[in-house]
């Protein structure tokens, strides 16, 4: 059987009582992998190893949490850590939560419907987090890649163009170089606008057979 990632589980910091225990129980029996912190410093260590989320009981954060604030605070752009917190009152937001960003606050008690139906919404956006994530790591290699394809031409361009300026015999073929670099840019161009297209939804790729 293969282990989980640790970037799907969930992490829960409940030191009181049996709350940790029961609450990983109730994850694990909704199929979600679910892992116990002691404090806030081994929440912030599994955090920086991979996680998808934390449930968190309210008063487990009135400690001082620099650490938990410096890794959100130093989060990538497509990162955005989901918290489910257990609070013992009202519903109202404390201030002492901004810090935290993306919370969904429920009260105890809580029924275990609603805590997996919270996690799983957390999960669910931890999950378009990821995507995102993959998607920028794709459109950056690509980046690079065009880069490349787009300087060897271009290195060819502004050779032939030096040594037509300062050779006396005939340039005509440093302007057939020209040219035909000229045009291999022109093709790479229109095979970016292409990718553009589809990537904006203006063109549809369809699959269908091909003769080759």
């Amino acid at each position: 059987m293969t282990a989980p990632e640790p970037n799907d589980r969930v992490l829960v910091l409940a030191p009181h009582g049996r709350d940790s225990e029961l609450t990983i129980a109730l994850l694990g029996g909704g199929g979600i992998v679910a892992e116990a912190c002691a404090d806030v410093a081994a929440l912030c260590a599994c955090m920086n190893a991979g996680a998808a989320c934390a449930v968190i009981t309210l008063e487990s954060l009135l400690a001082p949490c620099e650490a938990l604030v410096a890794i959100l605070a130093s989060q990538q752009p497509w990162s955005d850590f989901p918290f489910v917190i257990l609070t013992a009152g009202a519903l109202s937001r404390p201030r002492s939560l901004d810090h935290l960003g993306n919370v969904t606050l429920l009260e105890r008690p809580v029924t275990g419907q609603t805590l997996l139906t919270a996690v799983r919404a957390a999960l669910r956006g931890r999950a378009r987090q990821y995507e995102a994530r993959t998607a920028i790591h794709q459109r950056d290699q690509f980046l690079a890649m065009l880069g490349h394809e787009l300087r060897n031409p271009l290195g060819a361009i502004v050779l032939a163009s030096e040594l037509a300026q300062v050779i006396d015999s005939d340039p005509s073929r440093y302007l057939v170089t020209i040219n035909r670099q000229a045009h291999h840019l022109s093709r790479l161009v229109d095979d970016l606008l292409d990718v553009a297209r589809v990537t904006s939804g203006k063109v549809v790729l369809q699959r269908g057979p091909v003769e080759l």
